[in-house]
């Protein structure tokens, strides 16, 4: 549960901010608490505001379909089927999922959330045993919910962005296996309108400043912390995305930052390197929580360029930081996605040309 009950007012506003429809559920289950259920979702902030000042420990209805250009692929593990080993199946029919936001449920499950704007897309319950596709029509929990009796709340588990639906899990959507059919977009020369751009990945990583402390030419290495090195651990991994949300195989990363006492090391390659994603576009960098320098929050910088394309050089920042609130530089949407104890992930989308 959230540390105050605005923690569920914060995550509706968010989901709103993003175009998603929200309702809100009874505490502590999954029933919705307006009269029409996910017929009453909403991005409008002065209504989910309202709802949440009546009901602030309300958990998170979020409407997946049209409303929201949202599909959910509900893997469950309880139950009569074994979602985990339906999509083992499914992955090795099509292939693998593309690297997504994904949701942990309290239960032992997950949900891997998809983008899909061109068309209705039906839900479809019983797609696999244990696995329902949640479209047109439903609605699943959104983090930071909680169900009684579990210990532990929906929890976003990555930091992915949301990818399209693969076309072959849109054809599996149709109970006969075909694909549905999706409106046509009107082309400028048939219509005079524009035609509807390609999904992106929640748009391009924002840049931010270089500093004064970058150093070109650093060696090869995805390993930058050393034997006897202080500083908590830290296990950093993600994906570099174009615009289309397609991972980038043999993208160029270079990370540099300071010590765990906020110390650049001027002059030397430590804690520097650079290294290239792997044939799924996935990166892994092994090193140490920086310090905070100057007074400044802590952070990552690094250099990302998909082959061909231009260099974006940003800056990563912790979650729950205080320094990050006076920070100049700071940008929620730089914030890392933390996981496991010393782990956090992070998605670079990037220009290709």
């Amino acid at each position: 549960m959230p540390d105050h009950p605005n923690g569920f007012l914060d995550a509706a506003l968010e989901y709103a901010g993003r175009g998603w429809a929200v309702f809100p559920l009874k505490p502590g289950g999954k029933t919705p608490l307006t009269p029409h259920g996910f017929k009453d979702a909403t991005t409008d902030v002065e209504r989910i505001r309202a709802w949440w000042e009546q009901h602030p420990i309300a958990n998170i209805g979020l409407c997946t379909g049209k409303a929201s250009g949202v599909v959910v692929l509900d893997v469950d593990r309880h139950g009569k089927g074994d979602g985990e080993m339906s999509l083992q199946e499914l992955q090795r029919e099509f292939g693998r999922l593309p690297p997504t936001c994904e949701v942990l449920t309290p239960n032992g499950g997950r949900h891997f959330y998809f983008a899909h704007s061109n068309g209705a897309v039906k839900g479809r319950n019983g797609l696999r045993p244990g696995i329902d596709l949640k479209a047109e029509g439903g609605y699943v929990v959104a983090p930071p919910s909680v169900l009684e009796g579990t210990p532990q709340p929906y929890t976003r588990r990555n930091g992915h962005a949301v990818c399209p639906l693969p076309a072959w899990l849109l054809a599996e959507a149709s109970e006969d296996g075909r694909e549905p059919t999706a409106p046509r977009t009107p082309t400028p020369a048939a219509s005079g309108a524009e035609a509807l751009p390609t999904p992106v990945c929640n748009g391009l990583t924002p840049a931010a400043a270089e500093g004064k402390s970058y150093l070109p030419n650093t060696p090869e290495r995805a390993v930058l912390r050393e034997a006897g090195m202080a500083g908590a651990p830290l296990r950093l991994s993600g994906y570099v995305l174009g615009p289309d949300c397609a991972p980038i195989p043999g993208a160029w990363l270079d990370f540099w930052q300071a010590d765990a006492d906020g110390v650049y090391g001027t002059g030397s390659f430590r804690l520097r390197g650079h290294q290239f994603t792997d044939a799924d576009g996935r990166y892994t960098l092994e090193t140490i929580l920086p310090g905070a320098a100057s007074g400044r929050a802590p952070r990552l910088y690094v250099k990302v360029q998909a082959p061909g394309g231009p260099v974006l050089t940003t800056q990563l920042f912790f979650p729950d930081d205080p320094a990050n609130a006076n920070d100049a530089e700071f940008q929620p949407a730089l914030v890392v996605t933390p996981g496991d104890e010393g782990e956090a992930s992070f998605d670079f989308v990037v220009a290709t040309q």
